[in-house]
């Protein structure tokens, strides 16, 4: 996947979701030279990509925080 997909521009990650998918479904159109074969085909592959970085990221962001059982031991 390419770096862009993956969030590596940090405003991209400020747009909501659509956009992103957007912007996405765009770069992949670019990519093939301006020739794509199906708008849809682009679409789905960009929501596919975006939504797949999100749920990766929302689980990253979940096991980086401590449990409130384990802040709790930790102020006893």
């Amino acid at each position: 996947m390419p770096a862009t997909a993956q969030g590596a521009d940090p405003l991209i990650e400020t747009l909501p979701r659509e956009e992103r998918i957007r912007q996405r479904a765009n770069e992949l159109y670019v990519q093939r030279g301006n020739h794509s074969v199906s708008q849809l085909d682009d679409w789905l592959q960009a929501e596919e990509e975006v939504l797949s970085a999100l749920a990766r990221k929302a689980k990253f962001d979940h096991l980086k925080k401590p449990s409130a059982g384990r802040k709790r031991k930790a102020k006893a």
